[in-house]
């Protein structure tokens, strides 16, 4: 089976993830990896593993563009990079996104670790986010990405493993 390890990354971390996931899955399936800003065609795959970055509790604009050109009915599963608390209730827009991301595709699952925030988007966040949310969730916000960090090696070996039994079980 041919596969694509696809990604966009703004920091690198979604890109060493993407990376990651290859050198693990690459044993076992025939894999190319790129990021979504180079040409290829994805009817040469059988699957696609796509990485994105969180950006305000939802996919990044080049990875719903890059996942809204893919054919529907494709085998599809998305992994990604947060830099926000994605176990906690502030994570249920970012659970919808991801499901309404995979929903014209055949699902091969989705998984988020951790990512360290881009800092030039941490000076924004008052002025990005402006009168929606109380001061207090700001704030919340704001502290959350001044303790974002990378994920480790052993987290992202998660990742991998929870793709490569996903590929197992549903391909």
């Amino acid at each position: 089976m041919k596969g694509l390890i696809s990604y966009s990354s703004r920091t690198g971390n979604t890109k060493k993830l993407a990376e990651t996931i290859y050198e693990h899955l690459s044993s076992v399936y025939d894999l190319d990896i790129k990021s979504v800003k180079e040409t290829f065609d994805p009817k040469d795959y059988d699957f696609i593993l796509h990485g994105i970055w969180v950006r305000m509790t939802g996919l990044d604009k080049d990875s719903k563009k890059f996942l809204s050109h893919l054919p529907k009915g494709m085998k599809v599963g998305i992994f990604g990079t947060s830099g926000g608390e994605h176990a906690s209730a502030h994570s249920k827009r970012l659970d919808d996104a991801l499901k309404h991301a995979e929903n014209p595709f055949e699902s091969l699952g989705t998984k988020l670790t951790y990512g360290k925030v881009d800092p030039s988007m941490i000076s924004k966040i008052d002025g990005i986010i402006g009168n929606l949310l109380p001061k207090k969730m700001k704030s919340y916000i704001k502290e959350m990405s001044l303790h974002s960090r990378e994920a480790t090696e052993e987290e992202r070996l998660e990742v991998a493993d929870y793709f490569k039994n996903q590929l197992q079980e549903k391909l």
